[in-house]
């Protein structure tokens, strides 16, 4: 914000077309936090395919969030700092890029997942990952105190 050093931030929620539309209300004392709805569109259904929704969802929103970034820069009201994104939004980088901002992503689980997906990344690299499937197999995760059946993995 221009005026002094507070922190603000807004929030940009992009609205799954098969979800109903939740109500935020932002109090009208605190300036400092907004909420900002981008409308579900008929449009946004035509994306639903197994495989890439996610994907298709998030590029399809790209231009809306560059839209509403760009009116609050040049409002004047406030200085960027940063994006802060969700692991399924990670492709909003082009968008802070574009800005010349850097982008912070927001892991929703803990640290154990975090390390286990690393873990699993790095297998994934090492070969085929499936063929652990139907073993009796333990992995030593490091990000985990015990060893972890290969069973219970998703």
């Amino acid at each position: 914000m221009i005026n002094g050093y507070r922190l603000s931030i807004t929030i940009i929620i992009m609205n799954l077309p098969l979800q109903p539309k939740h109500n935020i209300i932002t109090p009208k004392a605190n300036f400092r936090l907004c909420f900002v709805d981008i409308p579900s569109k008929e449009l946004t259904k035509g994306l639903i395919t197994p495989n890439t929704y996610i994907h298709d969802f998030v590029e399809h929103h790209k231009t809306h969030v560059l839209n509403i970034v760009h009116e609050m820069v040049e409002s004047g009201k406030i200085r960027h700092a940063g994006f802060v994104v969700d692991m399924f939004c990670v492709a909003m980088t082009d968008v802070a890029n574009a800005f010349g901002v850097p982008t912070y992503i927001y892991f929703t689980s803990g640290a154990a997942m975090l390390g286990m997906m690393f873990y699993v990344h790095a297998k994934h690299d090492e070969g085929d990952i499936t063929r652990f499937k139907d073993l009796d197999l333990r992995l030593p995760i490091p990000s985990y105190v015990n060893v972890v059946p290969v069973k219970i993995l998703p």
